[in-house]
């Protein structure tokens, strides 16, 4: 038995970036090897792919950044690696950010479809069949499967696969210009798939650009037989913008609070850490000054992290013209503050850290609990799972929040 862990970068993303993700982070401290309770070895192999436009050159940076182009080469990427290297046993960890999040998701919806192709099918050239089918809807999404998805999977592919964890970071669903590209990806799907045994999403409260509308996960019931309720699905609001969640900025320390988090979310799933690295990349310095760039380096304040401020003059007009085309969007109030939460949202919580507090109330959080004359239920970030309050609909729970434990990235982030 081995541990195979897939970890996909957002747009323009790259471990050789002077700033880094938090998906280059986990895929720099997951360690080679680790001993299970039982004293049994298993090898880890990270497999990392980085995320649309971080070719270096500018045609690629603007259709990725823009277009999204890149998409489709990274699921096929990361499709071949796990169809090559997987075994009956091994276990399957997946990561990613931004647009990254929507390759790990599709990758993950893909292989809940059909499994996962045979070397034999891989040589016959089955893949572009396989991504076909993906890409086709059910007309009913609880029904069966189509009798050529199962014929398909029959001849071609080892199925089930399991997923023992999924990890991301700020799923937005924006794939491409909207009105021009977006039709290119209508085949992701947002539902969780029932292969996942655990899914762990981070959210961004204070991101306003519209394009980066948060695509959090449509949960049906658990399957039987594994993790149910808050301990199988966490989709949890923290403090800060796009970046600040999914880590990229010079001062790290909002995204160290979520990469604290999603590190112990997926050890207690089994996946084995290397923490001295760990700590080596929180809070990592800012690049040294070249004679090139003259400019200072960007030194990190003694003051309380802050959310950074992401909305532009360009994207302040993108947001006038998306609420122009679309101003019944569920994702956003009229002031582009997201909403926190939307009719079928479950498993949705807040992070204990990012509360509302004298000096940082986010008015969409406000808001959330006038309309629904609650708040939204607190996930005590780091604590045991055993102190969250499962609620099935995902409402809030009568009475107020949970508080933070002792051992809260709250009470050490600082």
């Amino acid at each position: 038995m081995k541990r195979l862990v897939v970890c996909c970068d957002g747009t323009w993303g790259s471990e050789s970036n002077p700033t880094v993700s938090n998906v280059v982070k986990i895929a720099e401290s997951v360690r080679s090897s680790a001993v299970t309770d039982a004293g049994d070895h298993v090898g880890q192999r990270v497999f990392y792919v980085d995320g649309p436009g971080s070719h270096g050159y500018l045609a690629d940076k603007l259709l990725g950044g823009a277009f999204g182009l890149g998409l489709d080469a990274n699921l096929s990427t990361m499709y071949w690696q796990l169809a090559l290297n997987w075994e009956p046993g091994d276990e399957i960890y997946v990561f990613g950010f931004s647009r990254g999040a929507y390759t790990a998701r599709s990758l993950v919806g893909m292989i809940n479809r059909l499994g996962l192709l045979t070397a034999d099918a891989m040589v016959e050239r089955a893949y572009p069949e396989a991504l076909k089918i993906y890409r086709q809807r059910k007309v009913d999404p609880d029904g069966p499967d189509r009798p050529e998805w199962i014929e398909f999977r029959e001849r071609n592919c080892i199925y089930p696969v399991p997923i023992t964890f999924l990890g991301v970071f700020d799923t937005v669903g924006a794939l491409g210009v909207p009105l021009l590209t977006s039709w290119r990806y209508r085949f992701h799907d947002v539902r969780l798939s029932r292969n996942v045994r655990y899914a762990r999403q981070a959210l961004a409260i204070d991101e306003r650009r519209r394009m980066y509308a948060p695509c959090l996960w449509e949960i049906t019931d658990d399957p039987e037989g594994g993790p149910s309720g808050a301990d199988r699905v966490q989709q949890v609001w923290f403090e800060g913008v796009h970046t600040d969640i999914g880590g990229g900025y010079a001062d790290s320390r909002l995204s160290d609070i979520t990469l604290r988090w999603m590190v112990e979310q997926a050890r207690t799933a089994g996946l084995s850490f290397d923490d001295e690295r760990i700590e080596q990349l929180l809070n990592r310095p800012a690049p040294a000054v070249s004679a090139a760039a003259p400019e200072p380096a960007v030194a990190v304040p003694d003051s309380p992290p802050r959310a950074h401020d992401s909305l532009t003059v360009f994207y302040r007009v993108l947001n006038r013209v998306g609420w122009a085309l679309h101003p019944r969007n569920p994702r956003f109030y009229a002031d582009s503050w997201r909403r926190l939460f939307a009719p079928g949202d479950r498993r949705v919580y807040l992070a204990d850290c990012a509360a509302p507090c004298a000096t940082y109330r986010p008015p969409n959080v406000v808001r959330w609990a006038e309309e629904l004359a609650g708040p939204l239920p607190t996930l005590p970030v780091g604590a045991s799972d055993d102190s969250i309050d499962d609620h099935p609909a995902g409402e809030p729970v009568a009475g107020g929040q949970h508080q933070a434990g002792s051992g809260s990235v709250a009470d050490t982030a600082a």
